[in-house]
């Protein structure tokens, strides 16, 4: 009669555990240099899930993330004629290192030395970086002061 209890508690244990973890299929990914606009995004595991290398993934995602911000940003400051509008969207530019406002990864030699995993990893990062930047600059401009 013990059994059968043993059983379902371990059953009724392992869901709840299971049903408890949504939130470590996920990855945080810092974006953007303290000399500039920063931000943290959270990528899906469905996202990651084929890359076998993260650290690969996370540079393409960051360096296409960024840039793709910075390029709209811009786009938004040319034809922006409101003084509210420049002050709000002038300060939200990615920095990839101090004082370095962050562009499209156009050097692929420095990632001459990659396997095939990282080099993939990092393509499959630059694809997700790109869907994301739209994501959250839709959702941006949607809160605009214009």
């Amino acid at each position: 009669m013990l059994k059968p209890t043993i059983h379902a508690l371990f059953i009724t244990t392992f869901l709840t555990g299971c049903a408890a973890q949504p939130h470590q299929n996920e990855k945080t990914v810092g974006i953007g240099d303290s000399s500039g606009h920063t931000q943290v995004i959270t990528i899906k595991q469905s996202d990651i899930a084929n890359a076998c290398d993260l650290s690969a993934f996370e540079d393409g995602f960051k360096y296409t993330y960024m840039s793709m911000w910075n390029g709209r940003i811009e786009e938004i400051l040319k034809t922006s004629t409101e003084q509210s509008a420049t002050d709000y969207y002038s300060k939200l530019f990615f920095n990839s290192e101090p004082n370095t406002r962050a562009v499209l990864d156009e050097a692929p030699e420095t990632r001459a030395n990659y396997s095939y995993c990282q080099e993939s990893s990092y393509q499959q990062g630059k694809i997700s970086g790109f869907i994301y930047s739209i994501e959250d600059l839709k959702r941006l401009e949607e809160k605009s002061p214009m």
